[in-house]
């Protein structure tokens, strides 16, 4: 699953790419976004413990470790 950081905190990222969040939904222990990237749509969760949820709007980046990455045949 994607990790979610704010833009000006995002300075760390191995792999990742800015982008604004679309929708945020909050489900208790977790939050979902929808996160549009480059005109694409994105699917990230995060927990809430201790984290802020974004608005709409909200320019982040997205990131993951490069360990992280698969690689899909077909």
């Amino acid at each position: 699953m994607s990790r979610l950081a704010q833009a000006n905190i995002a300075a760390t990222a191995i792999i990742g790419f800015p982008g604004t969040v679309v929708s945020t939904s909050y489900t208790g222990d977790q939050i979902s976004y929808r996160i549009d990237v480059r005109g694409q749509t994105i699917d990230a969760e995060r927990s809430s413990a201790g984290a802020t949820i974004l608005a709409p709007g909200t320019p982040v980046e997205v990131s993951w470790d490069a360990a992280d990455v698969r690689i899909l045949e077909g």
